[in-house]
Parts: C-alpha cells; sequence; structure tokens
C-alpha cells in the first residue's frame, strides 16, 4: 500500500465529511450524528453531480469538479454562517459520537486497504471493465464517457458511480490505479459507519428512555450500532454455516425423515467448498450480499451505490421523525433517487417504493 496515496485519500474523506456537515445537521437534524456518517458520500456525489453538469460543456470534464468543489463550500459556508450557534452547540454536544463515527471509519479503510494491498491487481471478473468505466471518466474531455471498447460511442451504461470514484481521484491527485482499491476499501468503511449510524438511530428512536440511564444507556446504544454495522457489512447469509450442517446430518439422513426433509432444504453438498456458492443459494438467481461484494473487490454498479442506498435509509427515518414536512423533504430524496438511477438502476423502484410506503405511513 502506498502511504502517500492513502494519506492524500483519507484526507479527502476527512474533508468531504467535515465540508458537507452544516448541510447535514440540517438534512439529518432528527438523527444522532447529525447525518455525518453520511456527510462524506453526500459531499462527494454533489461535488461530482456539479462536475457531472458542467462536463457536458467542451473541455469542461473533471476540470469542473474544482469548480463543483468551490460551489458546495459556498453551500455550506452560507448555512454555517447563518446558524452557527445552533449548529456548534449540536457538535458539541454530540463529538463523542461524531469522533466515534470518523474513528470507525478510519479503521475500516486502513484494514480493507491493507487486505487490498496484498493482491491489488486489477484483473479478473468485472474488474477490468470498471477500471475502464472509471478511467475513461478521468481522460474524456467532455462528457459522456467514450467506451473504451467501443469507440467512438459513449458507455450504455449507468456510470455515476464510476465517474464519482473518478472525481475522488482526481480531487485527492491518487492514480486512477491505487484509486480504485482505495474505493473498494472506502466503500467499505462507509458501509460499516453509515450503518452504524443507522442502527444506532433506530435503537434511540425506540429505546429512548434508555439514554437517561447514565453509562449503561450509551453503551447499550453503541452496541446496538456495532451489531447492526456487523449484520449488514460484515456477515454474510449464514450460507458456509448451513453447508456444515448439511454435511453434519448427511449421515442419519436414511434413518431419520425429518433431517432428510431438511437436508433437501440445505445447500448441496460438494466436494471442495467454494465461497461465491454463498451467492447462488437460490436457484436460478445471484444475490450478492456486501462482504462478498467487498472481497471480491469488483468496482461494480451494485457495490457504488451500497452508500447511497444508506442515504436513502437515513432519509426515510429522518422522515419518519418530523412532525412536520418541508419542501426540502421532497427535494432532496427526488435528487437522491435521480443519483440512484445513475449509479446503479435496480435500486430505484426498490428504493421509491420504500420511500413512498414510508410517507404513507408518515
Amino acid at each position: 500500500m502506498d502511504q502517500v496515496a492513502f494519506f492524500n485519500w483519507y484526507s479527502l474523506w476527512l474533508i468531504l465529511g467535515l465540508l458537507g456537515l452544516p448541510l447535514t445537521s440540517q438534512l439529518f437534524s432528527r438523527l444522532p450524528d447529525l447525518g455525518y456518517a453520511h456527510s462524506k458520500i453526500i459531499s462527494l456525489i454533489a461535488i461530482s453531480y456539479l462536475a457531472w453538469v458542467m462536463g457536458h460543456l467542451p473541455n469542461q470534464n473533471l476540470t469542473s469538479a474544482v469548480y463543483g468543489l468551490v460551489v458546495w463550500l459556498i453551500i455550506n459556508l452560507a448555512i454555517l454562517l447563518k446558524q452557527r450557534h445552533k449548529l456548534v452547540s449540536n457538535w458539541r454536544a454530540r463529538w463523542p459520537l461524531l469522533l466515534l463515527i470518523e474513528l470507525l471509519f478510519l479503521v475500516c479503510l486502513s484494514i480493507w486497504s491493507s487486505i487490498r494491498a496484498i493482491n491489488p491487481d486489477i484483473n479478473g471478473l468485472e474488474k477490468f471493465m470498471d477500471y475502464g468505466f472509471m478511467y475513461s471518466s478521468l481522460r474524456t474531455p467532455t462528457l459522456p464517457p467514450y467506451d473504451m471498447w467501443f469507440l467512438p460511442f459513449s458507455i450504455n451504461y449507468y456510470y455515476f458511480g464510476h465517474y464519482f470514484s473518478a472525481v475522488a481521484s482526481k480531487l485527492s491527485s491518487v492514480a486512477p490505479a491505487f484509486a480504485y482499491n482505495l474505493q473498494i476499501a472506502t466503500l467499505f468503511a462507509l458501509a460499516v459507519s453509515q450503518s452504524f449510524s443507522l442502527g444506532y438511530s433506530l435503537i434511540v428512536k425506540a429505546l429512548p428512555e434508555w439514554g437517561s440511564c447514565a453509562k449503561s444507556g450509551k453503551l447499550f446504544y453503541y452496541l446496538s450500532g456495532m451489531l447492526m454495522a456487523f449484520l449488514y457489512a460484515i456477515r454474510g447469509n449464514l450460507h458456509q454455516a448451513a453447508y456444515r450442517l448439511h454435511q453434519l446430518i448427511q449421515p442419519q439422513t436414511d434413518r431419520n425423515p425429518v433431517l432428510g426433509w431438511l437436508s433437501q432444504q440445505l445447500p448441496e453438498l460438494k466436494d471442495n467448498y467454494w465461497y461465491p456458492d454463498a451467492t447462488r443459494y437460490i436457484p436460478y438467481t445471484i444475490h450478492e450480499f456486501p462482504m462478498y461484494s467487498f472481497v471480491v473487490a469488483d468496482l461494480h454498479a451494485h457495490v457504488l451505490s451500497i452508500p447511497l442506498i444508506l442515504v436513502m435509509i437515513a432519509v426515510i427515518i429522518q422522515l419518519l421523525s418530523q412532525e412536520n414536512l418541508k419542501l426540502i423533504n421532497f427535494i432532496f430524496p427526488g435528487w437522491l433517487m435521480g443519483l440512484m438511477i445513475m449509479t446503479n438502476m435496480w435500486d430505484f423502484p426498490i428504493y421509491l417504493i420504500l420511500l413512498l410506503l414510508s410517507l404513507i405511513v408518515w
């Protein structure tokens, strides 16, 4: 792992998190961390979106990322100046939680960057295609990016996730070959820190009285957040455990009809266990879960959309916590839905339905 590249990369993400905090504190005012866990990715997609809009002008592609950064800075600075007393007071009261989220992000980023450094080759499965989309976004003078295999035509795919990865590479001055692997590590770190925030927020909403139980109540909140992060970002679908159970009961299936029936529901036994089988548990489907995607390390659309999905869930928690809806409660989710279409089209119908159901519940 190149330490300079890692330092530049983490510095960018730290700045993005702090830079977007004034606006996210407004958007997620009902969440315990004021949306800090989501501030990093919101800042990056906002800057990238501004760059993407301007990038359709001739010779204005990623040079416009700097303009997007300046616009984003002005927006957040204006909010900070207008409500500085309230914001500073809220941040001061919640700094332990904000610091924990930042440390969680840094630790996970460091761990997965080290894992990627063991085998950093951008080769196999869909890595070369994903790297090509990211590199095309960096090199093209105007948008949409060129398809590296079908010149002079543009990419016929939802590529915004690869585009905001290219923006991160540009702003951090990290070479794309390093940025590819660091982005995989960042997606893992975001998945852990954002899901921790969601778990923490949900348990606070469900059991607000526990917060008055001095240290034990706070510890319960933290442990609940950690459990959420583990269940979402680290644990798989227990396919291997089911496979081992099948191995254990197999000798008894002929004599016990109940065990015989159970063995038919468990994964098919093979001579050697192969971990991708966990993503083919349901016949005729491919159903990846986050940890499998992080291990495989394809910078593919469904992986790049993970942090946007978690932001949308945070939006829904915020919405259901409010007594009155404002215009921003429709504008921000609508804009986020548009970016989800541009990042991974398959997420759009799922989270549109979830958002509409949450509005009905509200």
